[in-house]
């Protein structure tokens, strides 16, 4: 029985320490240049123009997402693309909808409430 309760317990360790962001994934704040977001609203028969983050608000995300945990695989159609341009001139690129976000594999990560995105569109500047 106390076998059983401790090989639980260590499963249960390894599986949260596996939710959050591994820190290769992290995104490094004194390496952003900038970030952009581009909307695909389904009714839209024009795409809006992409909006960057204005500096506050990149932090908090970068923040979030540094601090995003795994809900597992999902499959959605996406409202944002998020694009992390970096100073070396390297970008990544993430999808996101609601409060999940995902950059290469389909592995969601929640980042924030449900209207997340929502309110994040909506304190940006045009690209201009």
């Amino acid at each position: 029985m106390k076998r059983t309760l401790l090989l639980l317990l260590f499963g249960m360790v390894i599986a949260s320490c596996s939710n959050k962001i591994r820190e290769e994934n992290k995104i490094d704040i004194t390496q952003v240049d900038s970030i952009v977001l581009f909307a695909h609203f389904p009714d839209d028969t024009i795409a809006p123009p992409p909006r960057r983050l204005v500096v506050i608000r990149a932090k908090q995300f970068i923040e979030d997402w540094n601090n995003a945990v795994s809900d597992g695989p999902c499959i959605y159609l996406a409202n944002y693309a998020i694009t992390v341009y970096k100073k070396d001139k390297t970008i990544r690129e993430f999808r996101a909808n609601g409060k999940h976000i995902k950059e290469i594999t389909d592995e969601c990560f929640e980042i924030g409430a449900h209207d997340y995105f929502d309110k994040l569109w909506d304190n940006t500047e045009i690209v201009k």
